[in-house]
């Protein structure tokens, strides 16, 4: 980690500023900016002053830049965006000055939040000239972003991830495994804040190459409109997914979906999001409708830190009464960067309870279920391309009634990583 870091520096510079403009400053009375003499309390007082403005803070970044102070540059603008969350000339001059400390990392978050209302031309071309023209494609009117990655992951108990055995009578089977793995994200954006139509395109798939066959592959697609109202972003779709289970359909769903987000805080985005389809499975016992509403929030620190927090809650109709169930779900992620080169630690958690629904000609059925991932990612010179290893832990228990047998797993995979696009 280099002892120079934009993320911790710019952090602790903004609350020292933050302290000291509640004292009444020696240049407040002057109307040019002027580049104080470093080392004294007065300078830095005039530099918060001057920090208050989105064009004096501007143009103090740029004055700070050009001497190559690109660290106090990244600081005045990040003052500026505490004060005003919406100066966007402020927040792609942050941008810039972002890709100049080669920090795209924190760079794609700050274009991620950015409303693009009020953006000038001006502004743009310097994120342009700083970032390379991927990254300034937010500036047109059609959006396009997406990430692509493959790798190998490791199963401790592979046999187990897609088989529930009994408890009883039969010893315990566990089989590692390795697999293949990859995954292809593509989204898309046209038309104004007002009213655009999105889409959202989405592969994985595993292929075992040792161990048990436990090969799979799921896809989805959705697309509609939204439209921004304020800090309130409407939308409302279609969604399509088809998955195969060892190169048999497995499963079909179409339905529809909507949502409500809204910015909470300074960094901040809460949303609600509902669901109906209809899924039809091969064994067709499982067939029915499945309903989801969930509720989500991300968010950020000055420093970096990121964070998402979701809840939701299932429930799924079926012809075969013990395929029905209600569920709820817990899910978190917290993601750090380790250097002003884009490198991150990422941890993230799901806990999910499945209550099914009760036969008489039945035991009953209750399970819980765990998964947690913590991963280490760099980026590896090229624009947008990173390596991701990451630890893994899965964990499903069932109640004694159901006369079915725990499973734990411990495992990991190794991924390469290409993100491209505005919205990468």
């Amino acid at each position: 980690m280099q002892i120079h870091s934009v993320r911790l520096q710019s952090g602790i510079a903004a609350l020292t500023m933050l302290g000291l403009c509640c004292v009444e400053p020696a240049w407040a009375q002057e109307s040019e900016v002027v580049a104080p003499e470093e080392g004294s309390i007065e300078a830095l007082e005039a530099l918060s002053e001057q920090s208050m403005s989105a064009d004096t803070a501007i143009d103090l970044a740029r004055r700070q830049a050009e001497a190559g102070k690109l660290l106090e540059a990244a600081a005045t603008l990040e003052r500026a965006l505490i004060l005003d969350e919406d100066a966007d000339d402020v927040r792609l001059a942050y941008v810039a000055i972002l890709c100049r400390l080669d920090d795209r990392q924190s760079a794609r978050l700050e274009l991620n939040i950015l409303s693009g209302r009020n953006a000038s031309g001006s502004a743009w071309d310097q994120v342009e000239a700083a970032c390379g023209s991927g990254m300034a494609r937010k500036r047109s009117s059609r959006r396009v972003w997406g990430q692509v990655s493959v790798g190998l992951s490791y199963e401790g108990d592979a046999l187990g991830s897609f088989r529930i055995s009994p408890d009883q009578f039969l010893p315990e089977n566990r089989e590692d495994g390795l697999s293949f793995v990859g995954s292809a994200r593509l989204s898309g954006r046209m038309g104004a804040d007002s009213h655009h139509a999105y889409i959202d395109a989405r592969f994985q798939t595993r292929n075992s190459l040792s161990g048990p066959q436990s090969d799979f592959q799921f896809g989805e697609l959705a697309a509609g409109f939204g439209s921004f109202r304020g800090n309130t972003r409407l939308s409302l779709g279609g969604v399509m997914r088809r998955g195969w289970l060892n190169d048999v359909h497995f499963v079909k769903e179409y339905g529809g979906e909507a949502e409500v987000g809204i910015r909470a805080g300074r960094n901040g985005r809460a949303a609600i999001r509902g669901e109906v389809v209809r899924q039809e499975f091969a064994d067709n016992d499982s067939t029915g409708y499945h309903y989801d509403l969930a509720l989500t929030y991300e968010g950020r620190s000055a420093s970096r830190l990121a964070w998402f927090a979701g809840a939701g809650i299932e429930s799924k109709d079926a012809r075969l009464t013990t395929a029905k169930y209600f569920a709820w779900r817990l899910s978190g992620a917290v993601e750090m960067p380790l250097d002003d080169k884009g490198s991150y630690s990422r941890i993230s958690s799901t806990l999910r309870m499945v209550d099914f629904k009760d036969d008489p000609l039945m035991p009953p059925r209750q399970d819980v279920r765990l998964y947690n991932r913590l991963a280490l990612g760099t980026p590896l010179g090229l624009a947008g391309l990173y390596v991701e290893g990451a630890a893994t832990y899965s964990y499903r228990n069932y109640n004694i009634a159901s006369g079915l047998r725990d499973y734990r797993s411990f495992g990991g995979d190794l991924r390469l990583i290409w993100r491209f696009g505005s919205g990468s």
